[in-house]
């Protein structure tokens, strides 16, 4: 995904909506996209993370 997809979907939530592309920069810059097939284990009950994760069902 290029920086405007990754963008474009992270303002799709709440949390980013009112984000100006300025303020939107720094997450966009260290943002991830990974795809999981359906049945794939994400996350584990436990484990701590230090990672913030939003997920999109397709």
């Amino acid at each position: 995904m290029n920086n405007q997809s990754i963008q474009s979907l992270l303002q799709q939530f709440a949390l980013f909506k009112d984000l100006s592309d300025h303020e939107m920069m720094p997450i966009v810059n260290i943002a991830k996209s990974r795809q999981y097939q359906a049945g794939t284990h994400v996350f584990m009950q436990g484990i701590l993370w230090q990672t913030f994760t939003l997920s999109k069902k397709e």
